[in-house]
């Protein structure tokens, strides 16, 4: 069990530095992906929006914060199997949610499995 002291001295080096300390990012996103990928299956990599206000939820209440962006999203595909490449990802009337900390870090948990 994680000792609400831990969690308080967590919180205290996060405004100190002004970054999102290790700890408590693997520990939210432990916890929101091993949740979403539970619920969701298969569906996972398409619940941007849920992850991204998971995030939102969660670093609310270590006292991080942040807000959710919407928009275009591109990025190169690999396929090793297929020997090529190619661009993917949100444009048009799709869109794609990621969320930024109140530190302005960048967090999108969807993205690797899209």
């Amino acid at each position: 069990m994680i000792k609400p002291a831990f969690l308080k001295a967590q919180m205290a080096k996060a405004k100190a530095r002004r970054r999102t300390p290790s700890f408590l990012r693997r520990l939210v996103a432990q916890a929101i992906d091993a949740t979403a990928r539970a619920h969701y299956g298969e569906a996972y990599s398409m619940k941007c929006l849920q992850a991204a206000k998971a995030l939102q939820t969660a670093l609310d209440r270590f006292g991080i914060g942040g807000r959710m962006w919407m928009g275009a999203f591109c990025s190169v595909e690999v396929y090793a199997a297929a020997g090529h490449d190619t661009w993917g990802g949100f444009w048009g009337a799709e869109h794609h949610v990621w969320f930024v900390t109140g530190f302005n870090e960048l967090v999108d948990l969807t993205t690797g499995d899209n």
